[in-house]
């Protein structure tokens, strides 16, 4: 649980400097995606020696890092289109359907075991999750988004699966970190360096900075998924309402609905976790 609570705050700290990132500093897709890479890929270089004691290279080790770029790579792209129809806080909401996906996963593989308790836990957490959500008064097309969404959920959920199955021929951290340099590289055609530093140095220094906490979550992120893919997927619906209470403790619009919905989720992320 410390692992899924260190990545949780981070990636929640991340959330809000990600929000500079594109109101403020007006970066695009591409560049901001490209600086999250190779950001963190500085930031967990010196880390490596202390969180790895040896790394060997195979194809499968090869296939794996290639599938972490491109999964990566189709989460951003589909989130992209997603969230021209709806928020993102409905966004995070329907990712706390890859609980069920995780928690299945999980006990077929051998990781966890069934409970009815478990599986109610989850849908308390899930409805928690979509009464936050409701506060939007954006209507949704989904008839437009619903492929986007599937690929989009689809791509949370096989990031977990496919570092548990790369993990076992090279370390989790050295696959994340080489998915990352490959992401830079694949991205590097498509950011013009020179005109972003002179015309955006303010804005790209403080994106790169605030990638720290990023590096950290990530090393924590792969933790929490060596144990569980249920762990790994709680993640996202804490950083919700993370970011709801702190939207409260800033005295953001919200209805008594949303309110209810973070008080139900707490309960349902608190429950399955005392389950264990």
């Amino acid at each position: 649980m410390l692992m899924i609570l260190l990545a949780a705050g981070c990636f929640t700290i991340c959330s809000l400097a990600d929000k500079y990132a594109v109101a403020k500093a007006k970066l695009n897709g591409n560049e901001f995606t490209f600086i999250m890479a190779l950001a963190t890929v500085v930031f967990l270089s010196p880390m490596l020696p202390f969180l790895v004691d040896g790394i060997s290279f195979s194809w499968q080790a090869a296939i794996g890092i290639a599938l972490i770029t491109a999964d990566k790579l189709l989460e951003f792209k589909m989130s992209a289109l997603v969230l021209t129809e709806m928020s993102a806080f409905e966004l995070k909401a329907w990712i706390g359907l890859t609980l069920f996906a995780s928690y299945f996963t999980d006990i077929i593989m051998g990781i966890g075991t069934f409970s009815v308790v478990g599986i109610l836990f989850i849908i308390v957490t899930g409805v928690g999750l979509f009464l936050i959500a409701s506060g939007s008064k954006k209507e949704v097309n989904y008839r437009r988004i619903v492929l986007p969404l599937i690929v989009y959920l689809a791509a949370k959920f096989g990031y977990g699966f496919i570092m548990q199955r790369a993990s076992v021929y090279m370390p989790s951290t050295m696959v994340l970190y080489f998915s990352l340099v490959l992401l830079a590289l694949v991205l590097l055609p498509f950011v013009n360096i020179k005109r972003l530093w002179k015309e955006n140095r303010k804005g790209t220094l403080i994106t790169a900075v605030t990638k720290l906490p990023n590096a950290v979550g990530l090393v924590a992120e792969n933790a929490a998924l060596a144990v569980s893919l249920t762990g790994f997927s709680l993640i996202q619906p804490i950083i919700l309402v993370a970011l709801f209470f702190i939207g409260i403790i800033r005295k953001e619009s919200c209805t008594r609905l949303n309110i209810i919905g973070g008080i139900v989720s707490i309960l349902g992320i608190a429950g399955f976790q005392l389950l264990k």
